[in-house]
């Protein structure tokens, strides 16, 4: 299956409708912001236009309810989460894409990476913090750890696009470009990428096995309270 990567124009816009208020939400991505789209959908960066979004994927109950117990995020929290993605694209290249429907132009969620926080590789640091240097990979790691970056893979999908095949989609363009880079976009410095999901999201375990990951250990999930099991993609 092949993803491209383009760029959107500034004028290109959709309008998209909160279905508790009813109130259009506006995007105008910038004219840098590069664009990975699959058959189906099309990915772009966070911006701070996009609370509206942020607040209909991370303050939804269903979305949230095999990430924490505490159930969907604030107000604060959502504003928080949007805030860091957009950062970690500024400053490390790579976020939680949003994607949209090609055909509607409909919000379905997110897909990508973020630093990998994992207690099972105590000494690992990301880029930044080893080197100083966005997209420079760290020399060294913990006893056990991968070289190199590890990064965390997932997918945030709205209720009314499960089990329709969007995330095995959506997360098949992001490693692509991850690990190999396509069009303007170019490989991060990755060998492995890790993700990790409830015990009892069957669809995630699922997915990822679609998408090449196998078996690396368990975790505790403090917002869950559970052994969470963790998954792993090399790359070839």
């Amino acid at each position: 299956m092949r993803f491209t990567l383009k760029v959107m124009s500034a004028t290109d816009t959709h309008t998209l409708t909160h279905p508790h208020t009813q109130t259009p939400a506006h995007y105008h991505p910038s004219i840098d912001t590069f664009l990975l789209t699959t058959p189906r959908a099309r990915l772009r960066c966070w911006s701070a236009a996009d609370l509206p979004l942020a607040r209909l994927l991370w303050g939804n109950a269903d979305v949230m309810r095999l990430m924490s117990v505490r159930g969907p995020m604030t107000e604060d929290e959502i504003q928080q989460r949007l805030n860091r993605e957009i950062m970690n694209q500024q400053t490390r290249g790579y976020q939680y894409w949003p994607a949209f429907t090609l055909d509607t132009g409909a919000f379905l969620g997110c897909c990508g990476f973020k630093p990998l926080n994992s207690p099972s590789f105590p000494g690992h640091r990301t880029a930044e913090e080893t080197t100083g240097t966005p997209g420079v990979p760290p020399g060294t790691g913990s006893a056990g750890a991968p070289p190199g970056l590890l990064l965390e893979f997932g997918v945030h999908l709205l209720p009314a696009y499960w089990n329709k095949g969007y995330a095995t989609e959506l997360g098949r363009a992001a490693i692509d470009h991850a690990f190999r880079g396509r069009g303007r976009g170019r490989a991060l410095p990755i060998h492995t990428l890790f993700a990790g999901h409830h015990p009892l999201n069957h669809a995630s375990s699922r997915m990822l096995e679609k998408l090449g990951f196998r078996p690396s250990h368990a975790e505790h999930f403090p917002t869950t309270g559970l052994m969470h099991p963790w998954l792993r993609l090399d790359r070839e």
